[in-house]
């Protein structure tokens, strides 16, 4: 089991506001277990047709594929599975296979390049 961070937008209809940053409230779940194939999908899939045609297309009431919580690589303004929840492997098409930028942040917050981890390769 794992802690995860959620997203609760405020504005229902749009994740961004004006400003284009995430408009909305961060916080910690309790525990949270990623889904496995062939574990009951929860109601707000089974009654939801767009989320049942990728979780439950057979609407047997079970996931139909292993999930898997993904996260974006720059974890402070990432729309990711904090955002949209998890995804179903045969969603996922490729791998990383390398560093293309890589930014630090000092205790003052000023932001500079890491040019020790940009463009290192992935294994």
């Amino acid at each position: 089991m794992w802690s995860v961070f959620y997203f609760q937008t405020d504005d229902v209809g749009s994740v961004f506001d004006a400003a284009d940053r995430p408009a909305g409230n961060y916080g910690v779940s309790t525990s949270y277990k990623i889904p496995m194939k062939g574990d009951s999908v929860p109601e707000e899939i089974e009654t939801d047709d767009k989320l049942r045609r990728i979780y439950d297309a057979d609407s047997d009431g079970r996931y139909d594929d292993d999930q898997y919580f993904v996260l974006g690589d720059n974890r402070d303004n990432s729309l990711d599975s904090r955002f949209w929840g998890t995804i179903p492997r045969r969603l996922i098409d490729g791998r990383p296979i390398m560093i293309y930028w890589s930014v630090g942040q000092s205790v003052s917050g000023a932001e500079s390049t890491r040019w020790d981890r940009v463009f290192v390769k992935l294994h």
